[in-house]
């Protein structure tokens, strides 16, 4: 970060003349050996200072806005050459004049709601899921037993086989 500088009366020709170029605040805080911090504290301090910036900024933003609209619009030039609308101009300029109608980001809100059928249909489906997942659990049983394996639960398991290899829920209390 540059070193704190004092500010001098003549910056405000300085920055005025940067701000004609279209710089922005950062770039001319930078020329003037300053931090983008200082460059704010100085305008505050220093109406004169805002004021020339502010000077400087306006012809050049007013410039450039109004070469946007011509290449947005199309135009005639000096030889009588006609340039047709330019379509990337004419998105940059509705984007920006008028965001809540150009953005590229539509936002849908979505509300959902239930009604006692969504939720009994989401039970049976539920309860169909489970009976699946029981059935293949027991074919899985099958297959280890004809293989001669044993399925025991693993530490931590929240639920056990029994005996006859039935699901229960596993014993907490056990080590």
């Amino acid at each position: 970060m540059p070193a704190r500088a004092k500010y001098r009366p003549e910056f405000c020709e300085l920055a005025h003349r940067l701000a004609l170029l279209g710089l922005v605040d950062d770039e001319i805080a930078d020329v003037l050996n300053v931090s983008t911090r200082q460059l704010h504290r100085w305008k505050r301090a220093h109406p004169e200072f805002a004021e020339a910036l502010a000077n400087g900024k306006a012809p050049a933003n007013a410039a450039v806005a109004a070469a946007l609209y011509r290449r947005a619009t199309g135009y005639v030039d000096e030889t009588g050459k006609h340039h047709p609308p330019d379509t990337v101009a004419c998105i940059f300029w509705l984007k920006n004049r008028r965001p809540e109608a150009w953005r590229d980001k539509v936002e849908v809100e979505q509300q959902h709601s239930f009604t006692d059928a969504d939720r009994e249909a989401l039970r049976k489906i539920h309860e169909q899921a489970l009976e699946h997942a029981e059935q293949q659990r027991q074919a899985m049983l099958g297959r280890a037993e004809r293989l001669g394996l044993t399925m025991e639960a693993e530490e931590g398991a929240l639920f056990d086989l029994d005996a006859d290899g039935a699901l229960i829920e596993a014993d907490d209390d056990a080590p």
